[in-house]
């Protein structure tokens, strides 16, 4: 793992990272609230046996990288990756986000154009449906309340699990059981998962903008 110190809009940020491979670059963004490591299992080796130069990192919001206090934008995260993107020289590169991170990339790809070779999302959306804006307000809610690790959990699970799959009692306790392990108190970490979740009930939504055929 590596420390890029950075010059954003917002002021100076540091964001760390890891890089693996050689060529062409992919940059994986990462989903709120969770951390880099999440991508290395699978997709890192899988990118890098395909030759790819694979670029993990942690948001602003989640250690070791900066954790300043709730009320930045997702426009303030994809000005964080574009200036990681040019720390590293490796534009233009291609760009994975999931969740959060598909946010990011969409907010990236229409700002900075010249950064982006190709732009994918997982579980990424142009606009959350009227529930899951509901749910994504509870789950904010629950932590900003400082509800216990139960509530907390019980509001991720809301969110997170298919309508269809509510009935299925496994499928539920392997949920809750997820979202507990994401759930340490400490308060750098309590910081950015509010922030985290704050960026995501406050974007607007532009995936209907892109006319681009690569993306």
């Amino acid at each position: 793992m590596a420390i890029a110190r950075l010059s954003t809009p917002t002021g100076p940020i540091e964001l760390s990272y890891e890089a693996h491979g050689d060529s062409e670059a992919v940059v994986l963004l990462v989903a709120g609230h969770f951390p880099a490591s999440v991508w290395h299992p699978v997709a890192v080796p899988m990118l890098t046996g395909a030759g790819y130069r694979v670029v993990t990192f942690d948001n602003r919001g989640m250690p070791p990288s900066t954790v300043p206090e709730p009320g930045y934008q997702v426009s303030d995260l994809a000005a964080d990756t574009a200036a990681l993107i040019e720390h590293l020289s490796i534009d233009p590169c291609h760009l994975v986000g999931a969740s959060l991170g598909g946010l990011i990339t969409q907010t990236l790809a229409l700002a900075r154009p010249d950064l982006v070779a190709t732009a994918s999302f997982i579980a990424g959306t142009g606009d959350y449906s009227a529930g899951g804006k509901l749910a994504m307000a509870a789950c904010h809610a629950a932590y900003a309340s400082g509800a216990p690790a139960a509530t907390m959990a019980a509001a991720i699970v809301a969110m997170a699990v298919p309508v269809p799959l509510w009935h299925d009692q496994k499928a539920v306790d392997a949920a809750m059981s997820a979202a507990r392990s994401t759930l340490t108190r400490d308060n750098s970490t309590h910081r950015g998962r509010l922030g985290h979740r704050h960026c995501q009930l406050g974007h607007d939504h532009d995936l209907f903008l892109f006319r681009d055929p690569k993306m």
